[in-house]
């Protein structure tokens, strides 16, 4: 099982055990980051559910919805590629804290072995029929961003932001970026997604952050 962060280098293709590794790499960078990002939940529509892999459904007030995740993404690329439909399992170890019920990450399995590997463009068409099924979740998805420390932004190929005066953050793309090998002089990777501004009836308007945008979709670079 990979342990530091210099032993995941990026890959062409990707596999069952390469996500397990590149994400065991995260974990021994910033475990707490790694958490958060396994934490998310964004509410999503019956469409999206379908192309996700293992349990979607959670008990929130009122009633079950579908909720997508990076667990579900994550085997739903490995099952759209061909692979299992389970292909990761987290590992939990007792923490410190064991009188609280409190646990911490040991590291990420992969469960299948497969011969099944996913290309940036495979990630970008799997991306893109998710934003087709639901944009709107999507878009939340996109928009999270997690703090993260120092270790995981001199990672070799998670793309961290640094552009914010408090500290570093990760998102989904940066995320999903360093599963693969890219240019370490342009801190650019493989997966973009495209938004468009509305401008309204004045093209020459000035864009500011409060210009309504759209996500169009994802595409590979």
């Amino acid at each position: 099982m990979v342990k530091t962060i210099a032993e995941y280098t990026g890959r062409d293709e990707v596999g069952p055990k390469d996500v397990a590794d590149y994400l065991n790499s995260v974990i021994a960078a910033d475990a707490r980051a790694m958490w958060a990002l396994i934490a998310i939940r964004v509410p999503c529509n019956d469409q999206m559910a379908k192309l996700l892999a293992g349990p979607s459904v959670e008990d929130w007030p009122g009633k079950p919805v579908h909720v997508l995740t990076w667990s579900g993404l994550l085997n739903g690329l490995l099952a759209f590629v061909g692979g299992s439909q389970h292909s990761l399992c987290g590992l939990l170890g007792r923490s410190a804290y064991e009188a609280y019920g409190l646990s911490r990450f040991v590291g990420i399995t992969a469960m299948a072995k497969s011969d099944v590997t996913a290309s940036a463009e495979d990630v970008v068409a799997y991306l893109n029929l998710l934003c087709e099924a639901d944009p709107l979740a999507m878009r939340c998805f996109l928009c999270v961003f997690t703090p993260c420390n120092e270790q995981l932004a001199e990672h070799p190929t998670c793309i961290v932001n640094s552009s914010w005066g408090e500290g570093f953050t990760v998102s989904m793309t940066g995320f999903l970026n360093g599963l693969f090998k890219f240019d370490p002089s342009t801190n650019l990777g493989k997966i973009a997604y495209i938004m468009q501004l509305d401008e309204g009836d004045d093209p020459e308007k000035e864009v500011t952050a409060a210009t309504p945008n759209k996500l169009l979709g994802f595409r590979a670079l």
